[in-house]
């Protein structure tokens, strides 16, 4: 039930080096950054719909997955097309120890089967909030994907930890992004649970 996913709900930090399946990263990006449908506005025009709010409905978050050990999938750095509920790759590679790096060197990134970087496009805000109203709606956006990738996992039974202590150049470097018309927010690892 949800309650008991709400209780269970923590951050967790020892994952094993089994690898996931991409029909569970699949139904992770989609639950959790994928469109849920689309709404209609006299004054904006189609709005998407997710699972988690937007404020305005500008959805300024994009999502790139950094795979380590997906069953099927190249390690590398991809990016989720929402449109199209699919990746586009970016790099192929080991990424794993850049990342970590870039993290500050906490483990539990190293320790990942994938991590999911977020990122802000400021436009998508900035032309409907012009001050630090939209600065906010972009972290509270960001806050809401995180809990709602946080329950999903649960649900999966998969551990989740977010961080936003990294080096902002470092991971945009890796995303290929600019850092200023858009910039990473956070990176969020998960995996399965190491047993006791």
């Amino acid at each position: 039930s949800l309650a008991d996913i709400l209780m269970k709900r923590r951050s967790s930090r020892e994952f094993s080096d089994s690898a996931l399946t991409i029909q569970t990263l699949s139904t992770i990006l989609f639950y959790v950054w994928g469109e849920q449908g689309k709404l209609k506005s006299d004054n904006f025009g189609e709005l998407l719909k997710k699972t988690s709010p937007s404020g305005g409905a500008r959805h300024p978050i994009e999502v790139y997955p950094v795979i380590f050990n997906i069953k099927g999938l190249k390690a590398g750095v991809y990016h989720y097309s929402v449109k199209n509920h699919a990746l586009a790759e970016i790099k192929q590679g080991d990424f794993r120890q850049n990342l970590y790096e870039a993290a500050n060197r906490q483990a539990w990134i190293e320790d990942a089967t994938v991590c999911f970087v977020m990122s802000a496009i400021f436009k998508r805000v900035s032309w409907k909030y012009r001050n630090e109203r939209g600065l906010r709606t972009i972290l509270l956006d960001a806050g809401h994907l995180s809990q709602t990738l946080y329950l999903v996992t649960t649900a999966l039974g998969l551990g989740c930890c977010i961080s936003s202590a990294f080096t902002d150049s470092a991971v945009e470097g890796l995303l290929g992004i600019d850092g200023i018309t858009e910039a990473s927010i956070s990176i969020s690892a998960v995996g399965k649970l190491r047993s006791h």
